[in-house]
């Protein structure tokens, strides 16, 4: 990825952004900028400068109601991917692609979805709070991301994840990618957002260290991003600082550069005339 290259997709996530913020307001949904979005906007007033995503979070019921309703809503050219609009995309959060772009992930090459360049949009739900349930609740959840993320390959796992899998496996046989999906999807939004003191984004392979008290999100505030505004958790240093500790100290200096590898990427076309071999994905 050059530097032109680099600039071109951030420029198109915050296109989407803009399209994302007003469906929302649309619908009247609850959102929050999350993650390194998050970060950027309180460290750089946008973008961190090697970063190559923007990550949004609805409270759960914000985030089906988007689900079910957004795509109506979406100007030509957008995809909203989920397990429901795109078969074979197994995942427990959507994305907002741009289907006039290509952003071909290594990790994704062999699925036939939408490739566009997109932005993350996650569920925040409940978390557990009374001991034997989060036990339980991180024993399913461990089984569950196997059978999505490793196609039940226990071979993959190490310690008591491998132990509990192959327990699982023995006891209740295999589960395909799709049922594991739609099984955690019940797990996680178990407890209701509204009702929880505790409230996390589960789609990581640690909630745990994601939970926080959910006042750190409340009502959300509003920040710049680039050139627009944002809306952030209301109590964005403390959320901050329980993900990244000294959020305002940089990393070193070799772990600045964009997390996406990719076999092509592409501002100006689609990622379907390289699948339809238009155009030769390998040069």
């Amino acid at each position: 990825m050059n530097d032109v290259q680099f600039e071109e997709i951030k420029k198109i996530e915050l296109e989407i952004l803009q399209e994302f913020i007003r469906i929302c307001e649309k619908l009247n949904l609850r959102w929050y900028g999350g993650y390194g979005t998050a970060l950027g906007a309180q460290r750089h007033k946008g973008f961190i400068p090697w970063d190559d995503d923007i990550d949004v979070l609805l409270p759960r019921k914000d985030y089906e109601i988007f689900c079910k309703s957004a795509q109506k809503y979406m100007k030509e050219n957008y995809f909203l991917q989920t397990d429901k609009t795109d078969p074979e995309y197994i995942q427990t959060f959507a994305k907002i692609r741009r289907s006039d772009t290509t952003f071909l992930e290594i990790a994704s090459a062999d699925k036939e979805i939408n490739h566009g360049i997109y932005i993350d949009v996650f569920p925040l739900d409940g978390y557990p709070t009374n001991k034997f349930e989060e036990l339980m609740f991180k024993y399913k959840r461990v089984i569950y991301d196997c059978y999505i993320y490793q196609n039940g390959d226990r071979s993959a796992l190490s310690g008591f994840r491998k132990w509990i899998v192959s327990i699982h496996h023995l006891i209740c046989g295999k589960l395909s990618g799709r049922e594991a999906l739609e099984k955690k999807n019940k797990l996680v939004s178990r407890v209701d957002y509204d009702k929880a003191q505790i409230v996390s984004c589960m789609v990581e392979d640690y909630p745990k260290r994601e939970s926080v008290p959910k006042e750190y999100f409340g009502e959300g505030k509003i920040v710049k991003f680039e050139n627009i505004n944002i809306v952030v958790p209301e109590e964005l240093d403390k959320y901050l600082t329980h993900l990244y500790g000294d959020y305002m100290k940089y990393p070193p200096v070799e772990e600045r550069k964009p997390i996406h590898q990719c076999l092509v990427i592409d501002t100006k076309k689609s990622y379907l005339e390289y699948e339809n071999g238009k155009v030769n994905r390998y040069e």
